[in-house]
């Protein structure tokens, strides 16, 4: 009597040992190629956001980027009237500004949202009402829906300038194409420190594995680079001479306005004094 063909169970056993070890050496390949590709999107989104204040910047005559307090500003002669008054410095938080670019079609909610975010408090903003824009009414973009409370809801990954009134915003809130001034970034942990606060910050989960911070940064002259410090080679310093020192990133020096600061605002405040800050 002929005998069937098919496998033992040793045989079936050994295939299954030697697919489970293949395994085992694509899987980790294959995670990396993800978190690659994931990373390179990321830095795709952040230059984007920022070539959307570029093109904005190019109708204005100082080719300053988008100022919310500068397009919904304080009432001339009793009255809200488009483009007349004073800026309204209550008006520059992140929230405004970015819920504005994506009014003007300068960004869409989805890039607003890292491929790497970890945070369940970070999502798209899928209701955003285009409806609101009415300069009649001084409404100039959806301020109910779009949010940047990192402690509730918070609709972008991403740090950038505080829009205070000082000598930062004058000299670098607009297409100055200084490529030592880091203008938009993943966001960081409180401060830019090195402490407790650090290693439970869920900003070290986006790219860096949980054990360090890393992120894609764009510089105003449009390049954009991957960096795992605070204190990026090639920014600005802070003093000069000999007293000169690399910028912090995420720290703001309460003496030297004029330096890098990213971070998150959620409610701008006026002249003079700082806005309420978001971190996680």
């Amino acid at each position: 009597m002929q005998r069937k063909q098919g496998f033992t169970l040793v045989e079936l056993l050994v295939v299954m040992a030697i697919i489970a070890i293949l395994l085992g050496l694509l899987l980790p390949a294959l995670n990396k190629a993800r978190a690659t590709a994931r990373q390179v999107k990321d830095a795709t989104q952040v230059g984007q956001v920022h070539k959307g204040w570029l093109t904005k910047a190019v109708d204005n005559a100082q080719g300053n980027f988008p100022l919310p307090g500068e397009i919904n500003r304080l009432a001339f002669n009793g009255a809200q009237i488009p483009g007349r008054g004073n800026v309204d410095e209550t008006k520059n938080s992140h929230a405004s500004l970015l819920s504005y670019s994506v009014m003007q079609s300068l960004v869409s909610p989805k890039v607003l949202v890292s491929t790497g975010e970890v945070s369940g408090r970070v999502v798209e903003c899928s209701n955003y009402d285009y409806s609101k824009y009415k300069p009649t009414t001084d409404v100039y973009w959806d301020d109910v829906n779009f949010k940047t409370d990192l402690q509730g809801v918070c609709n972008t990954s991403y740090a950038t300038m505080p829009l205070e009134c000082t000598a930062r915003r004058q000299r670098e809130w607009k297409s100055s194409s200084n490529s030592k001034f880091a203008i938009l970034s993943n966001r960081g942990v409180i401060n830019g420190l090195l402490d407790n606060s650090y290693a439970t910050s869920k900003t070290l989960e986006i790219h860096g594995g949980k054990n360090e911070w890393e992120g894609n940064v764009v510089y105003n002259d449009n390049h954009t680079s991957f960096i795992r410090t605070f204190l990026p080679e090639g920014t600005s310093l802070i003093g000069s001479g000999a007293t000169a020192v690399p910028d912090n990133i995420f720290a703001s020096q309460a003496t030297n306005k004029s330096d890098i600061f990213l971070t998150i605002t959620s409610a701008a405040a006026a002249c003079g004094t700082n806005h309420t800050y978001e971190w996680d």
